[in-house]
C-alpha cells in the first residue's frame, strides 16, 4: 500500500482510485472472509436484538399488570424477567416452545408475587 501511496501523492485522482479499491477490498475480506469478524457482527446483531427485544418484553409485562396496583419491587423485576424472556427469544427464537414456555414463568411468577402483595395488604 505504501509503494502506491507514495507515488500517486502528487496525483489525486490516482489516489482516489487506489482507496477506493482498497476499501472495496477491506469490505469484502471483514464480510467474506475473516471468520473472527462475521462472527463479531453477528454477535453485535444478536445484542442489538436482545435489547430491542427486552424493551419489548418490559412494555407488554407492564401492559398486562397496568390495571393491577403492583408494588415497586415488583414492577422493577420486570427488567430481569424481560431480559430472560429476550435471551431466550435470541437462543431459540421467537416462537420456539421454549420461549413460550418462558413467557408463561414469567407471567405465573409475576401474577403470584402481585397476588402475595395483594394478601398482605388486605390481612393489615
Amino acid at each position: 500500500m505504501v509503494q502506491v501511496v507514495e507515488p500517486t501523492r502528487y496525483r489525486p485522482a490516482r489516489f482516489q482510485t487506489v482507496l477506493t479499491e482498497f476499501e472495496k477490498f477491506l469490505e469484502h475480506y471483514f464480510k467474506n472472509e475473516n471468520e473472527a469478524s462475521r462472527k463479531g457482527v453477528s454477535l453485535a446483531q444478536q445484542v442489538e436484538q436482545r435489547e430491542t427485544l427486552a424493551i419489548q418484553y418490559t412494555i407488554e409485562l407492564r401492559k398486562m399488570l397496568n390495571e393491577v396496583p403492583v408494588q415497586k419491587a415488583c414492577a422493577n423485576s420486570f427488567h430481569v424477567w424481560a431480559d430472560v424472556l429476550a435471551m431466550t427469544a435470541v437462543k431459540f427464537d421467537l416462537q420456539s416452545e421454549e420461549t413460550k414456555a418462558m413467557k408463561r414463568a414469567a407471567a405465573d411468577l409475576i401474577w403470584s408475587r402481585v397476588r402475595r402483595f395483594a394478601v398482605r395488604n388486605v390481612q393489615r
